[in-house]
């Protein structure tokens, strides 16, 4: 449903570069928000965290889709596809593994200090705000 109300509203506007990055300057700070409800051991918030990202992230992909395609105008729009699918789903390859592996950071020794045990991938989603930052940022 957000692709399509974001959807229309860019093909109307045309602004497809200031919603790309509104959509993902909202969606850190979901995310953020999710990393804190994560901590706290929230888990109904979370949820709710986790809806208002994929409504905010969820659109990313058609909306820099037709930013790519205005860019690399004489071109046709499946080069602009299939490079970004491509692209997508090296990276997804990669990042996988990687977060497998980093699961137990920060989760697997327990302090004395510390009033709840931190869930399991904890590490791997604040990792996963950085990434999603840096995307803002750069």
């Amino acid at each position: 449903i957000s692709s399509l109300i974001i959807g229309k509203f860019t093909d109307t506007s045309r602004a497809y570069y200031s919603v790309t990055i509104g959509m993902l300057v909202l969606g850190a700070f979901a995310l953020a928000e999710c990393g804190v409800s994560l901590d706290s051991d929230r888990g109904n918030d979370l949820r709710w965290c986790l809806v208002v990202v994929a409504a905010l992230v969820g659109p990313l992909q058609p909306v820099s889709t037709e930013l790519g395609v205005d860019v690399v105008y004489p071109l046709s729009e499946n080069t602009v596809l299939v490079i970004q699918q491509l692209f997508s789903n090296l990276l997804s390859a990669l990042f996988i593994p990687l977060f497998k592996a980093l699961k137990n950071v920060g989760s697997d020794t327990i302090d004395e200090t510390e009033m709840f045990e931190r869930p399991d991938y904890t590490f791997s989603f604040y990792l996963l705000i950085v990434i999603h930052t840096a995307a803002t940022v750069f």
